[in-house]
């Protein structure tokens, strides 16, 4: 413990391989975990443990890359939005470097698709589409037949995650159909539009 501050019996190591930029306030950081961490499932979380002034701290971050991602390279990401005066999300990003070392739970929640046997809606708004990104990367070789929808909200046209990946996703595989709606042209999330869209 003293010379592995984030050491735990119950808990596992990684190292930060990159911190990518993804818009104005959300960045992802890359992960590869111990050998002995467990994988994970589309939707699900973990928790991520930093020193900060001297103290562990912890926060809670759906995973959003895919399975396959992990099993070739090993790596996983989480994408982080930067709360406005949070204490914790905007530091992360100045404070982790490549190789820095963070503690890291095993794969946790129940957020995850187990009937595959029927099509699905997900419905998504600004950085609440990472759990939903991790499935739509997998869908192609979990559940190439199931159909899918995804209702994917944000302010405007520019601060959707990911929305040239997630069309390319969408472009190449016909059960899937993606929306990227601006709520500041027509509004937040309605019986209407759902009717109108699905």
């Amino acid at each position: 413990q003293p010379l592995f501050p984030l050491w735990s019996a119950n808990e596992f190591r990684a190292e930060v391989k990159q911190v990518r930029t993804e818009s104005e306030n959300c960045y992802t950081l890359v992960l590869k975990p111990t050998k002995k961490w467990q994988g994970f499932q589309p939707g699900q979380y973990v928790e991520l443990q930093v020193i900060k002034d001297g103290a562990k701290v912890s926060r809670c971050f759906s995973i959003s890359s895919a399975p396959a991602q992990y099993a070739q390279s090993g790596t996983i990401e989480l994408t982080i939005r930067a709360q406005n005066k949070g204490r914790i999300t905007p530091w992360l990003k100045q404070a982790l470097t490549e190789s820095s070392k963070v503690g890291l739970s095993a794969a946790q929640g129940d957020f995850i698709i187990k009937n595959r046997s029927r099509p699905i809606l997900m419905i998504a708004g600004g950085s609440g589409i990472t759990p939903f990104r991790s499935y739509l990367l997998s869908q192609a070789a979990i559940s190439p037949t199931q159909k899918a929808s995804l209702l994917y909200y944000a302010r405007n046209q520019n601060e959707h995650l990911f929305k040239h990946e997630l069309s390319s996703i969408s472009d190449g595989n016909k059960n899937l159909t993606t929306h990227l709606i601006s709520t500041s042209d027509i509004g937040h999330f309605s019986l209407e539009q759902l009717q109108q869209q699905c």
